[in-house]
């Protein structure tokens, strides 16, 4: 007959950001040209999608990160340090920048990498690749999220190279809605534009922009948010 059936694989560059909806829509297009052109096959959410980790090169250094992210899991709030935040988050993988600064607190090497939410503690881990030249010492480590500000990790760590190393648990402060490291007015004011309870938001037709205003990551900007960021309010600067 005319039916086929083929199985695919669907892979994602380190840039993408999921839709606020955590969906996708699905269309295949016949190779041949023909006149119905593409049409939609499937609409599938990323939820329960495994997030693949890339495969360190041989001889290279990794970092094994534990984070707490306020108002997300068992993160608590600057208020709040021990409460709980959204068990069920809608974005399950945060990419993370980390900042490492040597033994004169000059700023040595600067990696991005991905942490993905692990229900049972509550918080986000993830490994990331420091490269195979990177050299053995000592090191101050900086954290930075995006929504999130910039967290210095406890404490000096002696990182050896070639190897997998385990940094202390850190804890990132939320509402550094437009990632400029600072909570304040202009997070604020965006923040406002895409609140939404009774009445629709009055300024929010960029999703990424409401993205960045859901604190929270339910999809929705309400009450929780604006709380959540009130309480946040202790720590307007990044370190």
């Amino acid at each position: 007959g005319n039916t086929r059936s083929a199985s695919f694989v669907v892979t994602f560059n380190p840039s993408f950001t999921a839709p606020t909806n955590n969906t996708l829509s699905g269309f295949v297009r016949n190779s041949g040209g023909l006149a119905d052109d593409w049409k939609p096959f499937s609409e599938f959410s990323l939820s329960g999608f495994t997030t693949l980790t890339p495969t360190p090169a041989p001889n290279s250094t990794t970092i094994n990160l534990n984070l707490l992210l306020h108002g997300l899991g068992k993160g608590g709030d600057s208020s709040n340090p021990g409460s709980g935040g959204n068990a069920n988050p809608k974005r399950v993988q945060r990419t993370v920048k980390v900042e490492l600064f040597n033994s004169q607190n000059q700023l040595a090497l600067t990696k991005e990498g991905n942490v993905s939410f692990d229900s049972a503690t509550g918080s986000f881990k993830g490994t990331v690749d420091l490269g195979s030249s990177f050299s053995t010492g000592v090191y101050t480590t900086k954290i930075k999220s995006d929504q999130f500000l910039k967290k210095l990790i406890p404490g000096i760590q002696s990182l050896t190279q070639g190897q997998t190393n385990t940094l202390p648990q850190a804890t990132l402060t939320s509402g550094d809605v437009n990632n400029d490291n600072r909570i304040d007015i202009l997070d604020y004011n965006i923040f406002i534009d895409c609140y939404s309870d009774i009445t629709p938001a009055k300024n929010c037709s960029d999703p990424v922009k409401k993205q960045n205003a859901d604190i929270t990551d339910d999809s929705e900007v309400n009450q929780f948010d604006y709380n959540l960021f009130l309480r946040e309010l202790n720590n307007i600067r990044g370190e």
